[in-house]
Formats: structure tokens, sequence, C-alpha cells
């Protein structure tokens, strides 16, 4: 039954993963199934062992300055709570771009209406535009101490990142966030050479790890308070989490099947990044240029068909988005409509109030699976 379906919502999670991500899966559950760190045994020593050798292919594959500064949650989102609710003092000032998910946004809104912090929505430029740096400094202000930023957009693909803007936050003292949730796997941001001050991260995208893995890796040693308090394993004397990191931020048993499932994605990523790259370029240049020619349908943002992540939104004229996603569900076809997690977003693209169908794609994708959609949206978009 499953093989029956196209899947087309990877920018949610990736369904297929390497043969190498499921093996690793079967071998800790099968040959260690020990916790790190609780134990003196011979199994719990290996998955301290495994859990370090983790940590170390995460901190090479962002170009961490160490293995130590890298900090697992159990998704992105876990990790910008862990940061925003450690890192912002009382009376602090949050610069968040008008494309942030949901992620970074309901935290940030959660600590305002609280009273401790203020922020301010500033607009980040599309796939390759040029930053307008004079708008953004007509927003900060002297608690200014964050910048947020969304590696590149979970509706459209674009992507926002660019060197130039740590240059810009360094001259006012300002750290930069980066939410590398959406396509960390594919323009693996360098921590080190473009001096990001912190990154957040999810495992279960284009890392093609499995659900319930993510961090945060940090430039410098983090020096914030912990979002969580409990047992870490190692020194239990201690009446709060101790001092030692990454220990002091992982409180609770690590989810190392998936964690060591998520070392053998980053490998699978790191070794076959060519290859993934060009198919997924094939795939999206294949489905932006033959949706572009189907009356009725609207394409949302810029299409940078060298530059964008594999993600198309669109909605066709007069019909409900949820009504067209019916449709395709019927047909066996999984894409996701709605708003996407994303409301800042949908709001800059005006589909706030009707939100929109997103295709993404993904190297496993095929171009007859293409020609399926396109097939039931040219005949929708006829009726």
């Amino acid at each position: 039954m499953n093989k029956d379906y196209i899947y087309f919502d990877n920018a949610a999670t990736t369904r297929i993963k390497p043969d190498e991500v499921y093996q690793a899966f079967s071998y800790f559950v099968t040959n260690i199934g020990a916790s790190p760190g609780r134990g003196s045994h011979p199994l719990a020593i290996e998955a301290s062992r495994m859990l370090y050798q983790v940590r170390k292919t995460v901190a090479n594959f962002f170009n961490c300055p160490s293995s130590s500064q890298v900090i697992f949650t159990k998704n992105a989102t876990e990790a910008a709570n862990l940061f925003f609710r450690g890192y912002l003092q009382p009376g602090d000032h949050v610069l968040i771009s008008m494309h942030e998910h949901n992620a970074i946004f309901r935290p940030v809104e959660q600590l305002r209406r609280q009273g401790k912090i203020s922020y301010s929505v500033y607009p980040a430029p599309y796939s390759g535009a040029a930053w307008d740096y004079g708008e953004i400094e007509r927003l900060i202000t002297s608690r200014t101490r964050i910048l947020a930023l969304s590696l590149a957009s979970n509706l459209t693909g674009e992507v926002f990142f660019s060197p130039d803007i740590v240059s810009f936050l360094k001259k006012h003292g300002i750290k930069l966030l980066l939410d590398a949730s959406q396509g960390a796997g594919r323009l693996r941001p360098n921590i080190a050479a473009n001096g990001i001050d912190y990154l957040i991260f999810t495992g279960h995208k284009d890392l093609y790890g499995l659900p319930g893995t993510g961090g945060l890796c940090c430039l410098k040693p983090p020096e914030f308070e912990p979002l969580l308090q409990g047992g870490t394993g190692g020194d239990s004397s201690t009446w709060t989490n101790p001092d030692a990191t990454p220990e002091k931020y992982e409180a609770g048993t690590a989810n190392m099947p998936a964690l060591w499932s998520l070392k053998a994605g980053c490998e699978y990523v790191k070794l076959n990044h060519a290859a993934i790259s060009e198919k997924e370029r094939v795939l999206y240049r294949y489905c932006y240029d033959n949706l572009r020619q189907i009356p009725r349908v609207k394409l949302y943002g810029t299409p940078k068909r060298e530059a964008n992540l594999p993600i198309l939104l669109f909605n066709i004229d007069g019909m409900d988005c949820q009504e067209l996603a019916t449709e395709l569900n019927q047909q066996r076809i999984c894409i996701r409509s709605g708003l996407h997690c994303n409301i800042l977003g949908h709001t800059s693209l005006g589909t706030e109030k009707t939100g929109a169908i997103r295709v993404s794609l993904d190297y496993n994708n095929k171009l007859e699976e293409i020609d399926t959609l396109l097939d039931i949206i040219n005949r929708l978009a006829k009726e």
C-alpha cells in the first residue's frame, strides 16, 4: 500500500530515508539498547561513545568549532525555546523576519505577552536580493540582542541567509540566531566561516534523520540557563544541572536510536550532496516550468531555480486550497495545504486568509510522479 503513494510533503518530513539510516536505527536498538551516561557497564559506555560520535559528526557537518557546543534537543522548536528562554533577559529586544516559522515567532510572542521582552518584525530579502540595512537599523534599539532569521522559507524555498548580514550585525553588537530547519542538508551553513552565533536545526527533514532529533549549535561556549532540569547522567550529586556543557542543557534520556540514525543521515548527505542537489534542481525546474503554464494557477514567491530549495507554493484561482488538497489526497498524492505553521510568511505573501498548496520535492521523487500531479492540476484548473 505504501508504495502507491506519491509523497510531496518533504518540507515537513522526508519520508524515504537512505538505507544507512534504517540500518543505524536497527543496529542501535538490536545491539546496544542502553542509555549514554547512565551506568558504567559496557553497553552504557558504548552508548556514550556513540553519542560523542554523533556530536562530532553534527559539529563537522556545520563546522561548529567544538562538539561540546552542539546541544541536542528533540526538534528545532525545543531548541528555539531553549535559546530564547535561556538567553534573553527582561527588557531585551529581538528582531525577527517576516518569514519566520511559528517555531521562532510563537516563543518570542509568548515572551512578549508575559512582559519579558519586546520584538520587531523586519523585511528579509528573497533569494539573491540585497538586504535593506537601513530598514533594519531603524528598528534597532539599545536593547536589541538577537536577530532571528530562517536559512530558507518553508513556504517557497527561497533562501534568506547571506554572510553579509553577520558583518552588519557585528557592527551593532547583535547576535544572529539562524533557523536552519529548512535547508540545512542542502545549503550546509558554515558556523565558523560565516560567524553564525547560534544555529538551530532539526534532523527529520533534509538531513534524513528520524523524528525526535534536533539541536542548537553555538559559535562560542553557551552561558545561558537550561530549559529543563533533571537527570544528566555523570554527576548526580548537584541539586541542579551541572555546569558542564553540553550536559547542562540535555536533561533527560537521549533519543539514541534516532541520534545514531542522524549521524548516518548527515554522512549520507555529505557524501552525496552534489548528486542530491542536481537531481532536485531537475525536478524543481520541471515542476515549476509546467505549473506556471497551467491556466488559473498562481505561484507565490520569487523563482530562483538555481538557488531555491525544491518547494513550490500555489493556488488555483477560484478554488479553495483545502478542496484541492482533498482531491489530491484522494488520488494518493501527499501534499500540504493551509498555513504551514507560518502565519508571518503567509501574511507577507498575502495568503493569510486563503492558505495555499505546498509541493515539496526530494531527490527520491520521479518526473513521472510530477506528471501525475500536473495532470490532476490541469484537469481541475479547466473545470
